[in-house]
């Protein structure tokens, strides 16, 4: 949410963890309080992710939700920034606050939500 509010110029504070913020259905909880404008797009691969945050121009922007897994147990997650900055996509990190790993090593699934870009009148560019 952090780089979120950066990338728009807008000042942020972390927010204090709370152990129901990883009680079941927090990735619902997390997108219709933070990310309502985000909606789901289907992908398979980190280059899917790229031509996803790519085709609909600057300033799209994505939270990946990177799933891992052993033995087919999930066994831990992630959540990656993607953005569309001015035609280069780059995946930022929140929790090393760097350029994001995209190793797909035990990756079980990448689950993409994107945010069109907006005109000044808070319109999606996609819309018309």
């Amino acid at each position: 949410m952090a780089l979120h509010s950066a990338i728009d110029g807008s000042p942020s504070v972390p927010l204090p963890w709370r152990p129901s913020d990883e009680a079941p259905g927090w990735w619902a909880r997390l997108l219709r309080r933070y990310f309502s404008r985000f909606t789901p797009v289907g992908v398979d691969s980190w280059d899917d992710v790229v031509r996803a945050v790519s085709e609909p121009g600057p300033d799209t922007r994505g939270l990946v939700w990177v799933r891992r897994g052993i033995g087919g147990q999930e066994a831990t997650g992630n959540l990656v920034y993607a953005h569309n900055n001015k035609g280069r996509v780059v995946f930022l990190d929140g929790l090393t606050s760097s350029l994001a790993r995209l190793d797909a090593s035990l990756v079980r699934e990448l689950v993409l939500v994107r945010a069109l870009p907006v005109e000044a009148g808070g319109r999606s560019t996609q819309a018309r």
